[in-house]
């Protein structure tokens, strides 16, 4: 089992937690507080406006609301999953961890504040 408490950045397309994880080892993740999308406040577990309705096709990971927390095994679109303030999810390949907010790819600008992630990775 390893854990680690990593910050996550939400103008950050990805951060690194410095874990790497094998494929098929559950990872756990807990995050508490609040960050920010361009002016609303929100925690790990996101959002849904019926404004942006139009643009959820866009989204990183298209099943997950706004600024959900996020997991993804190499700095790369091809393994991507939601999370959430209190989540587990089995890790679909093998790779390092990184961790974003749900958003769309060119509006990391408007995005600020950061979350303190706990995360456990066991087998």
């Amino acid at each position: 089992m390893e854990s680690d408490v990593t910050t996550v950045r939400a103008d950050a397309r990805y951060n690194p937690t410095g874990i790497t994880v094998t494929a098929g080892q559950t990872i756990r993740v807990t995050a508490p507080g609040e960050w920010e999308d361009w002016g609303r406040i929100v925690d790990a577990n996101g959002y849904e406006k019926t404004l942006l309705r139009p643009f959820t096709l866009l989204r990183r990971v298209r099943s997950a609301p706004w600024f959900r927390l996020c997991g993804a095994i190499g700095a790369s679109e091809a393994h991507l999953f939601p999370l959430g303030n209190e989540a587990s999810h089995v890790a679909p390949a093998s790779g390092p961890l990184y961790l974003f907010a749900n958003d769309l790819w060119a509006m990391y600008w408007n995005n600020s504040g950061e979350l303190e992630v706990s995360v456990v990775v066991s087998d």
